[in-house]
C-alpha cells in the first residue's frame, strides 16, 4: 500500500514538475492568488506614464535626456513607461488588459525563478520556491500597481541573467557572457535597484574565481557604460533622496511586516532567521554566505529611501527582498532535509498558508478606489462639451489620462483641478466629481 502511494505521489509531482506542468501551475497560482488586481482602475501615476507613452516613441524616452527628463528627474526608468506602451496596441485604456500584462510578467518571474532554482536543486524544491514567491505579501502589494510594472520586469531580467550566467560559467560559451550582458543592461533600465547584480554574479558558488570573473566582463562593460549614461543624463547619480530619516529599529520592523504582512510578521521573520542559520550550519559559506551578500547588496539601494518606510505604495521597496526570502528559505528546506520531503512538506503547507492568510491586508491599503473610479470615468466617458470632470485638487493624473485619449484619437471630457478654473466655466455646463460616499462619479 505504502509503496503505491508513494508511486502515485511521484507519478504527480513529476507531472507538476514537468516544464508544461509548472508552467500550468505557476499560472493558476498567480492568478488565483492576485487575481483581484484584474479588478483595479488608473491609479497613482498610472495617467502621467501613460501621456508619455502617447506622446513619445520607444527611442525618445529610451535615449533621448530632454525626454528621459520630462518623466523623472531622478531616475533612469525608460522600461516604466515603456510597460504601457507594450499594452496600449493591445488594450487601449481599458486597464483590465495592462493588469492581465502585469499578472503575466509576474507569473514569468515565477517560471523563470523555477528554472534558476532547478539548477542547483531537485525539482520539487524549485518548484516550491516558485510557488512561495508567489505568496508574498509585497507580490500583492505590487500586483495591484501598474506603475510599478518595471520592477517586476527588472526581477524578471535579473532572473534570467542569473540562469544566463550560471551557463556560462558551466560552459564558458560567449553566447551566454553576452546574454547575461544583454539581460543586465534591460534590468538596469527598468531600475536601479538592480544595478548591483554584478556584486551577487561574482559570488555565486559556481565554479572557481577567476572563471566567474571572466564571464563577468561582459556586465562589467555594461555596468560602466550605464554609470557613464546615468551620469549624463541625470547630471549626477540622480535619485530622489527623502530628507528624513527614520529610526532603525522602525525601520526593520516595517520591513518584517512588509516582507511578511501584518498578521505573522515577526513569527515567519524569525522562522526565516532560523532557515538562514540552518544555511549556514548545513551549507556553510557556499549558500549562506552567498544569501547573506545578496541581501546586504540589495540593502545599500535601499537605504537611500529608508526615510519612506514600507506603507501602502512603498511596499514596492521590499519586492525583490521577497524573493531573495523565498528563495533563502527554499534552500533551508532543502539542505535540512536529509531523507524524504517532510519537512519541504511542512515548510510548504505552512509558510505559504501563513503568507496567503495575510495577502489582503497588504491589497487593501495599496488600492486606490478614489483615483480608479474617477479615472475609469474619464477614461470611459466620451467627449460632451457640457460635462466636465473635477478632481477637487485630488491627484489622480486625470488631466493626463483625458490629454492621452485625445492624442491617441478619442474624445474626452474636460477635466478641471482648481476652484478657479471651475469659475470660469459656463453656467450651464454639468460639473461631476468624485463621490465618497457611494464610491462612485456623480454629477455635483
Amino acid at each position: 500500500m505504502e509503496n503505491a502511494l508513494t508511486a502515485v505521489c511521484s507519478r504527480w509531482m513529476g507531472r507538476l514538475t514537468h516544464p508544461l506542468g509548472a508552467a500550468l501551475l505557476l499560472l493558476l497560482v498567480c492568478f488565483g492568488l492576485h487575481r483581484s488586481a484584474l479588478s483595479g482602475g488608473w491609479q497613482f501615476d498610472d495617467g502621467a506614464h501613460l501621456l508619455m507613452a502617447a506622446k513619445y516613441a520607444p527611442w525618445q524616452y529610451f535615449f533621448v535626456p530632454e525626454v528621459m527628463l520630462e518623466s523623472t528627474y531622478a531616475h533612469i526608468t525608460p522600461w516604466n513607461v515603456f510597460f504601457y506602451e507594450m499594452g496600449l496596441p493591445f488594450f487601449g485604456l481599458n486597464p483590465v488588459g495592462h493588469y492581465v500584462h502585469l499578472l503575466l510578467v509576474l507569473w514569468g518571474v515565477a517560471y523563470a525563478t523555477f528554472f534558476l532554482l532547478g539548477e542547483w536543486l531537485p525539482k520539487p524544491y524549485a518548484l516550491f520556491g516558485a510557488v512561495l514567491f508567489l505568496a508574498m505579501p509585497p507580490v500583492a502589494g505590487v500586483a495591484q500597481m501598474l506603475m510599478v510594472g518595471h520592477y517586476v520586469y527588472g526581477l524578471l531580467f535579473t532572473v534570467l541573467a542569473l540562469l544566463a550566467f550560471n551557463r556560462a560559467v558551466l560552459t564558458g560559451q560567449t553566447r551566454y557572457v553576452l546574454l547575461t550582458a544583454g539581460l543586465y543592461a534591460l534590468a538596469c533600465l527598468c531600475k536601479e535597484l538592480y544595478v548591483p547584480l554584478p556584486a551577487v554574479l561574482l559570488f555565486l558558488p559556481i565554479k572557481t574565481w577567476p572563471v566567474r570573473l571572466r564571464s563577468l566582463l561582459g556586465v562589467a562593460v555594461v555596468a560602466v557604460a550605464y554609470l557613464g549614461f546615468r551620469w549624463w543624463v541625470l547630471g549626477g547619480i540622480g535619485g530622489y533622496g527623502t530628507g528624513q530619516t527614520i529610526a532603525f529599529t522602525v525601520y526593520f520592523g516595517q520591513l518584517q511586516q512588509a516582507l511578511f504582512g501584518s498578521k505573522y510578521p515577526y513569527w515567519l521573520s524569525a522562522g526565516f532567521g532560523l532557515a538562514w542559520l540552518g544555511v549556514m550550519v548545513r551549507g556553510g559559506w557556499r549558500y549562506g554566505g552567498v544569501l547573506g551578500i545578496i541581501l546586504g547588496v540589495l540593502l545599500l539601494p535601499m537605504l537611500a529611501v529608508a526615510g519612506s518606510g514600507f506603507g501602502m505604495t512603498t511596499i514596492r521597496y521590499a519586492f525583490v527582498f521577497s524573493w531573495v526570502v523565498a528563495m533563502g528559505w527554499v534552500f533551508a528546506a532543502y539542505l535540512l532535509d536529509f531523507k524524504k520531503h517532510l519537512l519541504l512538506l511542512v515548510f510548504g503547507v505552512g509558510g505559504f498558508s501563513l503568507l496567503v492568510s495575510g495577502l489582503q491586508a497588504v491589497v487593501d491599503p495599496v488600492r486606490d478606489i478614489p483615483a480608479s473610479q474617477s479615472n475609469r470615468w474619464v477614461a470611459s466617458q466620451p467627449y460632451h462639451v457640457k460635462q466636465v470632470f473635477f478632481t477637487e485638487g485630488e491627484f489622480f493624473y486625470s488631466q493626463e489620462l483625458s490629454k492621452t485619449k485625445a492624442l491617441l484619437g478619442m474624445s474626452s471630457p474636460l477635466v478641471v483641478a482648481t476652484h478657479a478654473e471651475v469659475t470660469q466655466l459656463s453656467d450651464d455646463v454639468e460639473l461631476f466629481s468624485y463621490q465618497a460616499a457611494c464610491q462612485c462619479v456623480r454629477p455635483i
